[in-house]
């Protein structure tokens, strides 16, 4: 894929955002997510070389961390899920909308052959009025420790990113 491609996907996929929630759902539907996605359809049947600093958008980067993404090593890999739900609607081209019930998830790896992320990113469409700012979808995050994100304090960039993709419901991918 070029690069406009996948600063254009990486931009959606970072998914994990600035929401601004009625209710949260509960963890137990989180963990459900995040043991089963790999079930899903696969977007991206080998990881994805995408670069450090696309990498790095859905996080705070430190210093260290943006010298190497702008280093000549500072490439790293994507896998792109979608549920059962979704699925049909991200195959479409052109103007969309997404389901109550999608849910889109963005493995992060740090090599090719890591048979673990190293984060997750997801997007979840949730029911009409949850998050009526951002086209009711949660954003949430898991990084390596296991630690979960969520909210517009704690991800302060994502919705703002996937609200400039209009014509595919914040959801920055072209069926393929």
């Amino acid at each position: 894929m070029n690069k406009t491609v996948w600063r254009t996907l990486s931009c959606l996929l970072l998914t994990v955002g600035c929401v601004t929630a009625s209710a949260q759902p509960d963890q137990t539907e989180l963990e459900t997510i995040f043991a089963h996605y790999k079930d899903w359809a696969n977007l991206t049947p080998h990881p994805e070389n995408v670069s450090m600093y696309i990498y790095l958008l859905c996080t705070l980067p430190s210093p260290e961390q943006m010298a190497f993404a702008e280093s000549e090593h500072g490439e790293r890999y994507l896998n792109v899920f979608v549920n059962q739900t979704g699925a049909p609607t991200m195959a479409e081209v052109g103007q969309r909308e997404f389901p109550v019930g999608t849910v889109i998830v963005k493995e992060k790896l740090l090599e090719a052959e890591a048979t673990s992320p190293s984060a997750l990113g997801l997007m979840i469409k949730r029911e009409l009025g949850f998050n009526p700012e951002g086209n009711d979808w949660e954003y949430v995050y898991r990084n390596e420790q296991g630690e979960i994100f969520r909210g517009p304090e704690r991800l302060p960039n994502c919705q703002a990113c996937h609200l400039k993709e209009v014509g595919g419901d914040s959801v920055y991918w072209r069926g393929q």
